[in-house]
């Protein structure tokens, strides 16, 4: 576990995502009873220092997405919205986090939200919330309702996930794992970003 330890410490944070897909074949081949034991300890891992970052609930929200269907009996999704206007306040939220992940200033992450929330094209304005109205409990809430939406909804929203991140016209590896999680959640998975292509 040192040696492993010392190897995974000295990955960019940009390649540690893929990684962790890579061992996802393997991760299927527990038990259930070995799974129950690995997603709880996921979960105390994650909760030792006290807090869970971004970059934390993002890795532990594609895992769980991509583990759990194989050891439950995960029912299919049904599609419960139509319409943006129940859902336009959990694209807010998703908005606003991915507007901080990537920006230095409050100013800056508002202007990334504005150009994110101009692709929904709703009628109703919204503007960017608080750090602690895009909290990691609020934005798992909200990508589960939006996981509930129409394939128009949940594309649209990938879009304005997208456009936001890449206001600066760069997307920092918080970003991009974050919006890889979004993505994942919202059945469209994306590559692995690459710096340089």
């Amino acid at each position: 576990m040192d040696r492993a330890s010392a190897q995974l410490a000295a990955l960019p944070l940009e390649a540690r995502l893929p990684l962790l897909q890579l061992c996802l074949p393997t991760l299927r081949r527990m038990s259930p009873q070995q799974y129950l034991n690995f997603k709880g300890n996921i979960q105390k891992i994650i909760e030792t220092d006290g807090m869970i970052d971004l970059v934390e609930f993002a890795w532990q929200k594609l895992l769980l997405r991509n583990l759990d269907p194989h050891f439950t009996k995960e029912v299919a999704r049904v599609i419960q919205y139509y319409a943006w206007q129940p859902l336009l306040g959990d694209a807010a939220i998703l908005l606003s986090a991915l507007a901080y992940a990537g920006q230095d200033t409050d100013q800056e992450a508002a202007k990334a939200f504005d150009i994110g929330w101009a692709q929904i094209r709703s009628p109703l304005p919204y503007a960017l919330l608080s750090r602690q109205d895009a909290s990691v409990d609020q934005i798992d809430t909200a990508l589960d309702r939006l996981a509930k939406g129409s394939p128009f909804i949940k594309k649209k929203m990938i879009d304005a996930c997208a456009y936001t991140a890449a206001s600066d016209e760069k997307i920092c590896p918080t970003e991009a794992e974050l919006l890889r999680a979004i993505a994942d959640v919202l059945d469209c998975p994306l590559p692995a970003f690459i710096e340089g292509i």
